[in-house]
């Protein structure tokens, strides 16, 4: 039987710090983030007769989320992470516990001040001007392959950092 539509709201409001801290985290752009929720929102009130239940609608949130922000991102011809390590966070994210997703989105802001000025000088070319390896390596006259590793680096950090930092003080946050 289809999730009630009443459910389907409660669902949604319940989710909606964390699907727009997700979303947030993909696109970068709060205001592009906000568009996509409205646009999730809508689609999931189209679609309830296909969701089942309030895991299945969570999973299928997510997955929309996932799918349209990337679709965003190529649409904007903006960079955007492995699909690989999206289909992680859309794993950590759903089956992580329902705490608010804005208290990811400040563990990733501290754990951003907390690296090395050239590090996060890397992460503000590479996600928030948009640059690619390519022409971050010609900025910086290192090869191309270097900045890559060292995107892979720092973005290895900020994932351990956050997770470490979400856990609590009791397992240290990072460098």
């Amino acid at each position: 039987m289809p999730l009630s539509e009443e459910n389907l709201v409660k669902v949604l409001l319940r989710e909606q710090p964390r699907l727009l801290a997700f979303l947030q985290a993909l696109v970068r752009r709060d205001g592009v983030a906000e568009d996509l929720f409205q646009d999730l929102s809508l689609r999931a009130v189209r679609s309830r007769e296909q969701i089942d239940n309030e895991e299945h609608f969570v999973h299928w949130l997510y997955r929309a989320a996932r799918n349209r922000a990337i679709d965003e991102l190529r649409r904007a011809k903006l960079p955007t992470l492995d699909t690989q390590v999206i289909d992680q966070l859309v794993s950590s994210w759903t089956d992580a516990p329902a705490q608010d997703g804005s208290d990811r989105s400040d563990a990733l802001r501290q754990c951003v001040e907390r690296l090395q000025p050239n590090a996060r000088k890397l992460i503000q070319w590479r996600y928030d001007e948009g640059l690619t390896g390519e022409e971050i390596a010609e900025r910086t006259l290192r090869k191309t392959s270097a900045i890559y590793m060292q995107i892979s680096r720092v973005r290895r950090f900020l994932q351990q950092c956050v997770e470490a930092t979400l856990r609590g003080p009791a397992s240290g946050g990072g460098q």
